[in-house]
């Protein structure tokens, strides 16, 4: 019933394209790389790992910088962050940049063609940005175009909003330099990439690589040093409000946990009133239960740092890492070394 409304939205967007394609709407680059990382469809396919990711590889060979629009922040206008801004002010994703990255300059600004040279404007010595989901973002043209899809949920099985998921056409990956299949098993094998790679159909210049990712040693939240022990908690309750949390799930099941699970929204900010909700169901569940969340959501959880201190909740934050294997890990860091190197 909903295709209709999808033709009519993929109508729309086949049109913004044409006019960015022809010069009709204008496009600006910089005289440094920009490196664009984004997906055809909503959300849920990796970016913030990614972006993570990218930007420990490229510490090695530039100082690079991070520019996102700051999604579901509480504040107006471009921010610069610092070590104390919060995930209201940035909102979460930029906030667990900077978590990990203080030495990286992270800016905030839903027109992110005036938050990049604000950025450089600000902090000297940036020569790249990592530009956040911004694969839509035609206003800036960027010197690498990375574009993420889901193991899972391919862009080539989806439709169009509001039918489906996808912001774009399938057609549209074509603009990108590079495509990731995120979020991919351990086990995967060369004939499951061969038939991806049938699938999705990559133009000859475009290079196809995958990444999975791996659950890092989760940590209590308002301390880093103390590591939470599988085999001596077994009693879990999970809240988190992240786009896709199977995988995530399925993890925690794959350590025969008793896993309760409070599930929210992407990006939901927790109010007084949830975190009551949380205690309360914390207290009817056995002594020796810890609540898990996940990185994304310790940014938030962080906002009532006081309050989880009153309660001396036993909160873990649980990181995950992208990981590729050394064939793409070096085709990924050749590609940003010949970016990096490129004349502008």
């Amino acid at each position: 019933m909903l295709l209709p409304f999808s033709w009519l939205f993929g109508a729309f967007v086949k049109l913004r394209n044409h006019l960015y394609d022809t010069g009709r709407l204008k496009s600006f680059s910089f005289d440094i790389p920009v490196i664009s990382v984004g997906n055809l469809n909503t959300g849920g396919t990796g970016k913030t790992p990614h972006c993570l990711f990218l930007l420990q590889k490229l510490q090695h060979i530039c100082k690079p910088g991070f520019v996102s629009r700051g999604y579901k922040r509480k504040t107006q206008g471009r921010i610069l962050a610092d070590k104390h801004s919060s995930a209201s002010d940035i909102g979460d994703e930029p906030k667990l940049v900077k978590y990990h990255h203080e030495d990286i300059p992270v800016m905030v600004g839903a027109e992110r063609i005036m938050a990049i040279p604000e950025l450089l404007m600000q902090v000297e010595g940036t020569n790249c940005i990592v530009l956040d989901d911004a694969f839509q973002h035609r206003k800036v043209v960027p010197a690498l175009s990375i574009l993420l899809t889901e193991y899972a949920d391919l862009y080539t099985r989806d439709y169009l909003l509001p039918a489906g998921n996808l912001r774009e056409h399938s057609k549209e990956s074509r603009r990108a330099d590079i495509i990731i299949v995120s979020k991919c098993p351990q086990s995967i094998n060369l004939a499951e990439r061969q038939a991806i790679r049938r699938e999705l159909s990559p133009n000859k210049d475009q290079i196809l690589l995958f990444s999975r990712l791996k659950y890092m040693p989760a940590y209590h939240l308002l301390n880093k040093e103390l590591l939470l022990d599988w085999k001596q908690k077994k009693n879990i309750l999970l809240c988190c409000g992240i786009a896709r949390r199977q995988a995530l799930i399925q993890y925690l099941n794959s350590k025969d946990l008793n896993l309760t699970i409070k599930a929210y929204s992407d990006h939901f900010y927790f109010l007084e009133k949830d975190l009551k909700n949380i205690d309360r169901l914390f207290n009817t569940l056995q002594e020796d239960t810890i609540i898990l969340t996940t990185e994304k959501d310790a940014m938030r959880f962080l906002l009532h740092e006081d309050w989880i201190r009153d309660r001396a909740w036993p909160i873990y934050a649980l990181p995950i890492q992208v990981a590729m294997s050394d064939d793409d890990n070096e085709l990924l860091f050749g590609e940003l070394e010949r970016v990096i190197e490129k004349p502008f």
